[in-house]
């Protein structure tokens, strides 16, 4: 089973694939500088790190380059094949203290 986890901030999106339960891990990138003119990603895959640029003028586009890659990468033949999604999610202020379920 193939579970994405992703890390958005301002200008960034990091990410990584796993494989459960063997808890593999099949990619892992970022994406840094999302608006920016000199936006680029990284991706290691295999042992290999590959670096891309092209200017990504928001998340949407940066969550593209992240389809693509798993795609392009053979991570996934499908994104049927994605059984979950976990996003990191940080301001707990008072309200929360532990981690909760986004519903």
């Amino acid at each position: 089973m193939k579970i994405l986890c992703v890390n958005a901030g301002s200008s960034s999106l990091k990410f990584q694939v796993y494989e459960m339960p063997e808890e593999k891990v099949l990619i892992n990138g970022y994406v840094e500088k999302i608006g920016a003119q000199d936006s680029f990603w990284t991706v290691k895959v295999n042992g290999q790190k590959i670096k891309k640029s092209k200017y990504l003028k928001d998340h949407t586009e940066a969550a593209k380059v992240l389809i693509d890659e798993l795609l392009e990468n053979k991570v996934v033949k499908s994104l049927d094949e994605i059984k979950g999604i976990g996003h990191r999610v940080v301001h707990g202020a008072e309200k929360y203290s532990d981690s909760v379920l986004i519903t």
